[in-house]
């Protein structure tokens, strides 16, 4: 670098600032860019994964809470709602779709699939509850039904008995009729008290859920059946034969309904356990997707911190390192500029010191080379009149006198050039004194820029 010139130096400082600031700018770009793709998938992907991830844990909750609603109280109310919520479920799978293909989001893409199948094994069941509610609404009707021609035409048996009994009794129809009156106003009491405590076994199995006891009502009808056989063995009348057929065909039909309503209550409850177990799955799937959104999220967001704190942390430690080198290529650069020019100014003072004590020297040359020029040509002159005076005395010697005008005339020209050779002497140093004083003012312009 020493044989550099200033112009190349210049240069060569500017370059390596703006390669320094090249540099650290592409650092910063390429931890940007980084940072901006991070964030277009935030934005893009991972967020709305997150948003409909919980979008549909959100609707499976208020659907499950509704259908549960209306299995437990046969509101329609609730069933609607239930639906409506189902299908606002479908319309997110849908968007979760959408996203996956779009992403191409492989386990998106796995857990929307999931999730739809069981939607729509979790709508299936509903289909079934409300069709199963429907048997039980059934069943409720032929239970009463059936309970209430058991119990009327129990009550109407025993009517007609007790009216019976009391015309016998009054007419003294004797021991035996009385006492077969009586067993059966006995026996027929008895299936009304069974007829209803079947009846209320059924009322607290329906409010409490409580299979053994529903079990145990339908064993009370085999005590219905043992009864119906002893009240027939002493029943002749047409009319209370078929009063014991219609209670008997009515206690039938109770315990049918019953057996229906139990089979529906337990396919109900086994539905239910499916419909749960599918809404559970929806829900699982739906959670593990926002779960995976939000891990994506936070790898995203830790990644673009870290790439921010990096780029900070190079930015910093690059400035400090592009402002020592920047110092040490100024300080280098002054250095290597400044000591050449002060060495060439010290060189040309020198220089310009001893072309001024030269020109002094010439200078006084030429004067005292004037002054012997003036003091020649006084000679001359003296020398002329002398010879004048020679010639008016030594007119004879002519050819002597000739010699010494010509060597007067030679000696006059010699004089004259000598003095025409001092005055352009003191030209050239009259010029040599203007050229240093020109030098000087460039010496002193160096040293303002030095």
């Amino acid at each position: 670098m020493k044989d550099w010139t200033l112009q190349v130096k210049i240069n060569f400082g500017f370059g390596l600032l703006i390669l320094i600031t090249l540099i650290l700018g592409s650092i910063a770009i390429f931890n940007m860019k980084s940072v901006e793709a991070g964030s277009n998938k935030l934005a893009n992907v991972y967020v709305p994964e997150v948003e409909v991830g919980n979008n549909v844990e959100r609707y499976s909750l208020l659907t499950m809470y509704g259908i549960r609603g209306y299995a437990l109280s046969k509101n329609n109310q609730y069933l609607d709602q239930g639906r409506e919520n189902l299908k606002k479920v479908k319309h997110y799978l849908d968007e979760a779709k959408d996203l996956a293909n779009k992403y191409s989001l492989e386990a998106l893409t796995k857990l929307e699939a999931k999730a739809r199948e069981n939607v729509l094994k979790y709508e299936g069941l509903v289909n079934k509850t409300q069709e199963m509610n429907a048997v039980m609404d059934t069943a409720r009707e032929n239970m009463d039904k059936g309970a209430s021609q058991y119990i009327q035409s129990a009550n109407y048996f025993l009517k007609g008995q007790n009216s019976t009994f009391k015309r016998e009794n009054k007419a003294n129809a004797g021991v035996v009729k009385l006492d077969q009156r009586h067993e059966k106003i006995t026996l027929i009491n008895d299936i009304i008290d069974v007829g209803n405590g079947i009846r209320v076994k059924n009322f607290k199995y329906q409010a409490t859920g409580e299979e053994e006891v529903i079990k145990s009502a339908l064993e009370d009808f085999k005590k219905v059946e043992a009864l119906d056989k002893k009240i027939r063995k002493i029943t002749f009348r047409d009319a209370d034969i078929e009063a014991l057929d219609k209670i008997l065909e009515g206690a039938n039909a109770y315990r049918v309904a019953i057996e229906n309503f139990l089979k529906t209550t337990n396919n109900l409850e086994k539905i239910s356990i499916a419909r749960d177990a599918a809404g559970q799955e929806v829900l699982e799937a739906a959670q593990e997707t926002a779960a995976v959104a939000m891990e994506h999220t936070q790898r995203i967001s830790k990644e673009s911190a870290a790439n921010l704190s990096t780029s900070t942390f190079i930015m910093i430690v690059g400035l400090i390192i592009a402002l020592v080198i920047a110092i040490s290529v100024a300080i280098y650069l002054v250095r290597s500029i400044t000591i050449p020019i002060i060495t060439a100014v010290r060189t040309i003072v020198e220089a310009n010191d001893q072309v001024v004590s030269a020109s002094t020297e010439i200078s006084d040359s030429a004067t005292g080379l004037a002054e012997g020029a003036s003091e020649q040509a006084s000679s001359v002159e003296e020398v002329s009149a002398t010879i004048e005076e020679s010639t008016a005395i030594n007119t004879q010697n002519s050819s002597n006198s000739r010699e010494a005008d010509i060597l007067a005339k030679d000696t006059k020209a010699s004089a004259e050039e000598g003095a025409k050779k001092g005055e352009e002497l003191i030209n050239a140093m009259s010029e040599i004194n203007n050229s240093s004083e020109r030098i000087s003012k460039i010496i002193k312009t160096i040293d303002e820029i030095a």
